[in-house]
């Protein structure tokens, strides 16, 4: 997370103890992150705090003019549920997805910032247009995830899923609601 080193101004407690040891704090820190790649490798990271923040773009851009780019949209629902699941598995969130759900609806949805929140996070087209005004077309790739299931609160649902890749042959694949393909084959 080396274009967000704007996270230490962060003033939730709980997202801070989860994404310290995540943050890279100089140039010279995040190139040996890459260091033992070869050439013929593609190297780069997954960072999905990167599309919850207008100011990203425009500083990735600055540093790394050359740099190709992938973004995979989840369904904003989906993702605003999986987090809530996972912050509460974890003991980060203690209300109910009901109570988040209403505490976010209290402030603006569609925000420049928006590290630590549920909705509002899932409202980046505002960010992705700051993507498309710093980088040329040929260097941006968008998908759309439609890995999960349809019934996402459905727990059975899940282990179906898991189940199936399972027997495709993806043991290692790890699914929201704690289900390793592995468990279910």
């Amino acid at each position: 997370y080396f274009f967000c080193r704007a996270f230490g101004r962060i003033d939730d407690p709980s997202l801070r103890l989860v994404t310290r040891n995540y943050f890279v704090a100089d140039r010279d820190e995040y190139e040996a992150l890459f260091a033992g790649a070869r050439q013929d490798q593609v190297v780069g990271e997954v960072s999905p705090v990167y599309l919850a923040s207008v100011h990203v773009a425009p500083e990735i851009a600055r540093q790394l003019p050359d740099v190709r780019l992938v973004a995979i949209l989840r369904s904003p629902i989906e993702r605003v549920y999986a987090r809530f699941v996972a912050r509460y598995r974890d003991g980060l969130e203690r209300r109910s997805f009901a109570e988040v759900v209403r505490d976010d609806l209290r402030e603006p949805l569609i925000r420049d910032v928006a590290f630590g929140t549920y909705l509002p996070a899932g409202f980046c087209s505002h960010v992705l247009r700051t993507y498309l005004d710093c980088f040329p077309r040929d260097r941006i790739r968008i998908y759309l995830d439609r890995s999960s299931p349809a019934e996402i609160t459905n727990p059975n649902a899940w282990r179906k899923m898991a189940s199936e890749a399972g027997d495709a042959g993806f043991t290692q694949m790890k699914f929201d609601i704690d289900h390793m393909a592995t468990e279910c084959v």
